[in-house]
């Protein structure tokens, strides 16, 4: 009996002991360390023939300036083959606050033409001071094509389910249509389909992807956007488009989640 009491009083302390440390953690400043962390992105972009977007999101955590959306700040994308590119901050918003931070998306227009760039990190240029900033690793391609209003194809998708991104592709065309394989320039994600598809009018084919999730973590974000290359019977040469929207796949993060990811980027400066 004696020993049973011994047992309960030490599982009755340690569960003390636990809800005092969610406590602090998510209303004091125990262990938070003010600063930007930004949660990084891999995978790959294309953008034909319209403007190339990328967004970020990141956390301001205790009483930080907020140098990403300060008034004058020059924004460069740094790109690991020493070219940088130059981008407009088009917009950002609050997505979240508690009393130990808040979480921010910013969203930008990139300066970048029929060129296919490999970004890793932000340089911002606060007053007369240089702030970079790692992204992850994140692929973007642009290409110029005047578009033929005469081709349809019609593309459908939806989530990135089991780290498996699906593209239905319907050929509206009045005459056949051929579907190349993706060109995927990411590691981190990894086209499954590797032959030509040869559609028949209103035939359909479905293009898959699949994200090499064991090369990440539960802070990062994937982007999915390929260029489909395809040819009709009558061209020449292929066309290439794209899906209007990108698959992504982030999880959202809680206060214990943006802590730990907080004291890991920390450690990965030091």
């Amino acid at each position: 009996m004696k020993k049973r009491h011994i047992y309960l009083l030490l599982a009755a302390f340690a569960l003390i002991l636990s809800i005092m440390g969610w406590v602090l953690v998510e209303n004091g400043d125990n262990g938070w360390i003010p600063g930007i962390y930004v949660r990084q992105s891999f995978g790959y972009l294309g953008y034909v023939d319209e403007p190339v977007h990328f967004e970020i999101y990141y956390y301001l955590v205790g009483d930080t300036e907020d140098s990403v959306t300060k008034a004058g700040t020059t924004y460069f994308f740094d790109s690991i083959d020493g070219f940088d590119t130059s981008a407009d901050l088009e917009t950002s918003y609050i997505i979240s606050s508690t009393t130990n931070y808040v979480e921010k998306k910013a969203e930008f227009t990139l300066d970048l033409s029929n060129s296919l760039k490999e970004y890793i990190s932000i340089t911002l240029f606060v007053d007369s001071d240089a702030i970079t900033i790692d992204i992850g690793d994140i692929v973007i391609e642009h290409r110029s094509f005047i578009k033929d209003s005469l081709y349809n194809l019609d593309l459908q998708f939806g989530l990135i389910t089991n780290s498996i991104f699906d593209i239905t592709i319907q050929n509206r065309n009045m005459e056949g249509v051929t579907i190349f394989p993706l060109d995927i320039y990411s590691s981190y994600i990894e086209a499954l389909n590797n032959t030509n598809y040869v559609l028949t009018e209103n035939g359909t084919c479905i293009l898959s992807i699949q994200v090499n999730s064991d090369d990440l973590d539960i802070y990062d974000i994937v982007y999915i956007k390929p260029i489909i290359e395809f040819q009709r019977e009558s061209d020449l040469e292929s066309i290439p488009t794209t899906i209007f929207l990108a698959g992504v796949s982030m999880k959202n993060l809680n206060s214990e989640d943006v802590y730990q990811f907080s004291i890991g980027q920390l450690k990965d400066t030091l």
